[in-house]
C-alpha cells in the first residue's frame, strides 16, 4: 500500500511539472524536423512507440560566440600578438562554455521531467540523456512519427514538429530525436568483383598504396615518423577487426600499431565491426602509414560526443574523420559544430573529408582495400576546403 501511495505521489507531481511546463512561455528548437518529412517526400506510417528508449544529446550554445570567432581569427593570424597563443581545456571553459548556472537549469530541467541523464561533460557543452518516447514526447511537446523514404527505401522515425522548450532553459538543440541522418561513411566505394582498380602503389595485391607510397606523396624527404604526437580518430561507434590493422602494419613494414579505442556513452564493451568497418580500419591505416609511431586514440560513439570528449581530453593535436550526417544535416549539428569550434583555440588539426572531394570520386578510385583512395590531387582542394568549411587550422 505504501509504496502505492508513493507512485500514485509521484505520478501527480509528473502531471503538475507537465501542467505548469505546458503553462510557461516555450521557445521552439528550429531544424529537428528532417527535410525529406517537411518536404513531403517521406511517407508518414505511423507513430513511434511509446515505450520505445531513445539515446539523446542535449547541446548547450557557447559563451560570447561573436569572442569565440574573434579569438580564432586572432589565434590562426600570424600578424597577431595571440597568434598561437592557444587556450588550455579549462581556459576555453571558463572563457566560453556554458555557465555552470546554465549547465545546472539543463540538468534540473531534464531530472525534474523525468529524463533519465546517463553523461555530463566538463566542459558543459552537452548533456546525454535516456527517456521513452513517451516522455519526450511530453517534456518538448513534440510527437514522433515512423516514416517511409522510398528514394532511399528506407524507414525511419523523425519529430512531426520541431521540439520546444520552456523560455528561459538555455538548451542549442536535441540531437537523437531522428535516425534519418544516420552517421554514415563520407563515400568510401568497393569496386565490382573482377574489376582492377586504377592504382600505381607498391602494394603486393593490385598495386595498393602502402605506407612508403603515401609518405613519398605527401612528406618527401621527411623523417618526422609521429612519435610523441597522438591522432584522435572518430570512429563513430562502429568497430573494426584490430588483427586487419596489424596484419596492415606487418604488410607495409610498420612498427607494432599504437592504437586505443575510447569508448562514448551508449558504446560498448566493443562495438562488433559492421557496415562501416573497413571505413574505420582505413583511417586508422592512414594514420599509422604518415605517422608510425602516434599513439590512435579511436574514438567510439557519436560524432556529437566524440568531438566533445576529444576536446575535453585535450590529448590528441589531429582529429580524423570520415563520417557525417549528410546534407543537409538536421539541426545543422549545431552541437557538432560548437565541438569542432572548441577544438581549434586549443590547437587541434582537423582532418574532414568534405563532400566536394566525394563527388568527385569515381568508383574506380577506390578499390575497397585499404588505403587506395587517396590520390594526389586530393591536395589541391585542401585550401578550398579550409576556406569552405572553416572548421580547423589543418583541414584536409
Amino acid at each position: 500500500m505504501k509504496s502505492l501511495v508513493i507512485m500514485s505521489a509521484w505520478a501527480t507531481v509528473l502531471i503538475l511539472q507537465t501542467l505548469s511546463a505546458n503553462a510557461a512561455p516555450r521557445r521552439t528548437l528550429s531544424n529537428h524536423v528532417p527535410p525529406v518529412v517537411t518536404s513531403g517526400r517521406a511517407r508518414r506510417t505511423g507513430r513511434l512507440s511509446g515505450t520505445t528508449r531513445l539515446a539523446l544529446v542535449i547541446g548547450l550554445p557557447l559563451r560570447d560566440r561573436g569572442g569565440l570567432e574573434a579569438f580564432i581569427a586572432r589565434v590562426s593570424d600570424p600578424s597577431s600578438p595571440d597568434y598561437r597563443n592557444y587556450l588550455s581545456s579549462p581556459e576555453f571553459t571558463a572563457r566560453f562554455g556554458p555557465s555552470k548556472e546554465d549547465y545546472q537549469i539543463v540538468m534540473e530541467f531534464l531530472r525534474s521531467s523525468a529524463l533519465k541523464i546517463t553523461n555530463t561533460t566538463p566542459n558543459r557543452m552537452l548533456v546525454d540523456v535516456n527517456a521513452s518516447v513517451e516522455d519526450i514526447e511530453r517534456v518538448l511537446q513534440t510527437t514522433i512519427g515512423t516514416y517511409y523514404d522510398s528514394i532511399t527505401n528506407r524507414d525511419f522515425h523523425a519529430p512531426d514538429v520541431d521540439p520546444s522548450v520552456p523560455v528561459g532553459i538555455p538548451v542549442l538543440e536535441v540531437l537523437g530525436l531522428d535516425d534519418f541522418g544516420r552517421q554514415a561513411s563520407s563515400g568510401l566505394k568497393v569496386l565490382p568483383r573482377g574489376v582492377a582498380p586504377d592504382v600505381s602503389g607498391s602494394g603486393p595485391v593490385g598495386g595498393c598504396f602502402l605506407s612508403n607510397d603515401l609518405r613519398a606523396a605527401y612528406a618527401p624527404g621527411v623523417t618526422l615518423d609521429g612519435s610523441g604526437q597522438t591522432i584522435a580518430i572518430v570512429g563513430s561507434g562502429n568497430g573494426y577487426e584490430p588483427e586487419h590493422i596489424t596484419s596492415y602494419a606487418q604488410l607495409a613494414g610498420l612498427p607494432t600499431p599504437l592504437v586505443t579505442n575510447v569508448l562514448l556513452p551508449g558504446t560498448g564493451p566493443v562495438s562488433p565491426p559492421g557496415v562501416n568497418d573497413l571505413e574505420v580500419a582505413l583511417d586508422i591505416e592512414m594514420a599509422i602509414s604518415m605517422a608510425p609511431r602516434a599513439q590512435v586514440l579511436v574514438y567510439q560513439g557519436s560524432l556529437d560526443d566524440a568531438f566533445n570528449r576529444i576536446a575535453t581530453d585535450n590529448v590528441a593535436r589531429q582529429i580524423s574523420t570520415s563520417y557525417g550526417y549528410g546534407a543537409p544535416p538536421v539541426g545543422h549539428r549545431k552541437a557538432n559544430h560548437d565541438a569542432v569550434c572548441r577544438a581549434r583555440p586549443i590547437y587541434v588539426c582537423v582532418f574532414w573529408r568534405p563532400r566536394r572531394l566525394r563527388r568527385r570520386q569515381s568508383p574506380r578510385r577506390s578499390s575497397g582495400r585499404p588505403v587506395c583512395d587517396l590520390r594526389r590531387r586530393d591536395v589541391a582542394d585542401h585550401e578550398w576546403a579550409r576556406r569552405r568549411l572553416g572548421i580547423g587550422n589543418c583541414l584536409a
